[in-house]
């Protein structure tokens, strides 16, 4: 089946004839997907209009997308703005070497925070707190419920192949976007 051009393709359609399928039951497949492709279409058209929205961190590290503030927990807004002050390429195997950095922005949002906490993203232990891959998970899933998937693309932390098993980690999102606060 093809889905660009709302069509089943000669094999199926080979197939269909062969076991004898209703061609009123075609008819419904063919105009189900010519419904599917419009919205396709129509949701392109929407998603290449859409301007990105400012991203703000305030001196507490609160964090605004737009006009929405967006509520996310700890580890999740730590991972957050690091990859906003971070928008070159992280490579996935050296995320963790980045620790003492991820551990600053952690004590700027818990003044307590303990070390502890950013060591076991990297290198956790049964049953203690959740993993990098967990949190960004998480922090990812509550971009797209708060912003919608559309808008959340360029706000998700992203794994992007890049070339012989090489991965990175980015945000797609444009430095002039971005406004961080410094600590009061």
């Amino acid at each position: 089946m093809k889905l660009r051009t709302a069509d089943i393709c000669d094999s199926c359609l080979d197939r269909a004839v062969e076991k004898q399928i209703n061609p009123f039951v075609l008819e419904h497949i063919r105009n189900s997907l010519e419904h599917i492709r419009e919205a396709l279409i129509a949701s392109n058209r929407i998603r290449s209009k859409i301007k990105p929205l400012k991203v703000y961190i305030d001196p507490k590290r609160n964090v605004k997308i737009g006009d929405r503030d967006i509520h996310i927990i700890p580890l999740q807004r730590v991972l957050f703005i690091f990859f906003l002050k971070n928008l070159q390429d992280i490579k996935t195997s050296y995320v963790s070497d980045y620790e003492n950095d991820l551990y600053s922005i952690y004590k700027e949002i818990r003044r307590s925070g303990l070390k502890e906490k950013i060591n076991q993203m990297f290198y956790p232990k049964k049953g203690s707190n959740p993993s990098f891959n967990s949190i960004k998970s998480k922090l990812n899933k509550t971009l797209v419920k708060n912003l919608t998937a559309a808008i959340a693309d360029r706000y998700i932390i992203e794994k992007v192949v890049v070339k012989d098993g090489i991965n990175i980690y980015k945000i797609n999102l444009e430095k002039e976007l971005i406004s961080i606060d410094p600590i009061r």
